[in-house]
C-alpha cells in the first residue's frame, strides 16, 4: 500500500487485525489489541517497517 501512497497508522492496524482474530474466533470485541501488541508484532516481524509518512507529490 505504501508504494501507492497509502499506509496505516498504527491504531489501524490494530483494528484491522482485531476484526480479522474476531472473524477467526480467537478474540472478542471487548478485548481488542493494544498498541503494546503493535510493538511486539513488529519486533518479531523484522521484514516489516513503520515509516513516517511523505506527501503523495514526493511518492
Amino acid at each position: 500500500m505504501a508504494k501507492y501512497g497509502y499506509g496505516y497508522i498504527r491504531q489501524e492496524v490494530c483494528d484491522i487485525a482485531t476484526d480479522y482474530a474476531i472473524q477467526l474466533g480467537k478474540r472478542t470485541k471487548e478485548n481488542p489489541f493494544t498498541l503494546n501488541w503493535f510493538n511486539k508484532f513488529i519486533k518479531r516481524l523484522p521484514q516489516l517497517k513503520v515509516l513516517k509518512p511523505r506527501g503523495l507529490e514526493k511518492v
